[in-house]
Protein backbone atom coordinates (compact mmCIF):
# COMPACT_ATOMS: atom_id res chain seq x y z
CA UNK A 1 0.00 0.00 0.00
CA UNK A 2 1.30 3.41 -0.93
CA UNK A 3 -1.08 5.05 1.87
CA UNK A 4 -3.02 4.76 4.24
CA UNK A 5 -5.80 5.70 2.28
CA UNK A 6 -5.38 2.90 0.53
CA UNK A 7 -5.29 0.34 2.93
CA UNK A 8 -8.42 1.85 4.42
CA UNK A 9 -10.04 0.60 0.70
CA UNK A 10 -9.66 -3.14 2.04
CA UNK A 11 -12.01 -5.33 2.02
CA UNK A 12 -10.99 -6.43 5.38
CA UNK A 13 -10.78 -4.28 8.34
CA UNK A 14 -7.63 -4.60 10.69
CA UNK A 15 -9.12 -4.11 14.23
CA UNK A 16 -6.28 -2.24 15.70
CA UNK A 17 -5.75 0.16 12.84
CA UNK A 18 -3.78 0.69 9.63
CA UNK A 19 0.01 1.29 10.73
CA UNK A 20 2.53 3.74 8.50
CA UNK A 21 6.26 2.08 7.92
CA UNK A 22 8.64 4.70 7.02
CA UNK A 23 12.20 4.51 5.86
CA UNK A 24 14.42 7.51 6.96
CA UNK A 25 17.75 8.30 6.35
CA UNK A 26 20.24 10.24 7.97
CA UNK A 27 21.72 13.95 6.11
CA UNK A 28 24.73 11.93 5.82
CA UNK A 29 23.25 8.59 4.21
CA UNK A 30 25.19 6.55 6.73
CA UNK A 31 22.49 5.64 9.20
CA UNK A 32 19.16 4.44 8.30
CA UNK A 33 15.60 4.33 10.16
CA UNK A 34 12.32 2.24 10.22
CA UNK A 35 10.22 4.32 11.68
CA UNK A 36 6.31 2.54 12.80
CA UNK A 37 3.38 4.88 13.66
CA UNK A 38 -0.42 4.37 13.60
CA UNK A 39 -1.71 5.08 10.24
CA UNK A 40 -3.92 8.34 11.81
CA UNK A 41 -0.86 9.98 13.10
CA UNK A 42 1.51 12.41 11.72
CA UNK A 43 5.03 11.93 12.22
CA UNK A 44 6.85 14.68 13.82
CA UNK A 45 10.12 14.79 11.95
CA UNK A 46 11.77 17.65 13.66
CA UNK A 47 11.23 15.70 17.11
CA UNK A 48 12.25 12.54 15.58
CA UNK A 49 15.45 14.05 14.84
CA UNK A 50 16.15 15.49 18.58
CA UNK A 51 15.27 12.44 20.04
CA UNK A 52 17.43 11.04 17.73
CA UNK A 53 20.42 13.41 17.70
CA UNK A 54 19.98 13.54 13.94
CA UNK A 55 20.71 16.91 12.17
CA UNK A 56 18.34 16.41 9.11
CA UNK A 57 16.16 12.85 8.54
CA UNK A 58 14.64 12.39 5.16
CA UNK A 59 12.86 9.64 3.08
CA UNK A 60 15.19 7.09 1.92
CA UNK A 61 15.25 6.93 -2.17
CA UNK A 62 13.91 3.64 -3.98
CA UNK A 63 17.26 3.09 -4.85
CA UNK A 64 17.97 2.95 -0.75
CA UNK A 65 14.56 0.98 -0.06
CA UNK A 66 15.77 -1.88 -2.54
CA UNK A 67 19.40 -2.58 -1.69
CA UNK A 68 18.77 -1.72 2.14
CA UNK A 69 15.66 -3.79 2.53
CA UNK A 70 14.49 -5.31 -1.01
CA UNK A 71 11.61 -3.61 -1.34
CA UNK A 72 10.21 -1.07 -3.94
CA UNK A 73 8.02 2.21 -2.55
CA UNK A 74 4.59 1.28 -0.74
CA UNK A 75 5.97 -2.09 0.03
CA UNK A 76 8.20 -1.20 3.53
CA UNK A 77 6.73 -3.61 6.43
CA UNK A 78 7.81 -3.64 9.96
CA UNK A 79 8.23 -7.53 9.25
CA UNK A 80 11.64 -7.14 7.95
CA UNK A 81 14.32 -9.74 7.25
CA UNK A 82 17.47 -9.58 6.05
Amino acid sequence: MHTVEDAGKLEFKIPEGVNKCLFLRNKKGDKHYLVLIKGSKRLDLKNLEKLLNETRLSFASPERLMKYLRVTPGSVSSFWFN
